[in-house]
């Protein structure tokens, strides 16, 4: 192991840039789920949602 000491400047901009990650990351998970698709994936046609209801119903 290193003998490398971390500053105090050094661990909180460590932790801020993994609170940013960590955020980010779960953000971007949950407005997927809200859309219902990923981020640049195209986009369920309008029709499908009509024929899954119509579907399902029987």
């Amino acid at each position: 192991m290193s003998d490398r000491k971390w500053t105090e400047s050094a661990l909180n901009n460590f932790r801020k840039m993994l609170t940013k990650v960590t955020v980010e990351t779960a953000l971007n998970v949950e407005f997927d789920e809200h859309l219902g698709y990923e981020k640049h994936s195209p986009k369920p046609s309008s029709n499908s949602l009509y024929i899954d209801l119509q579907l399902s119903s029987f």
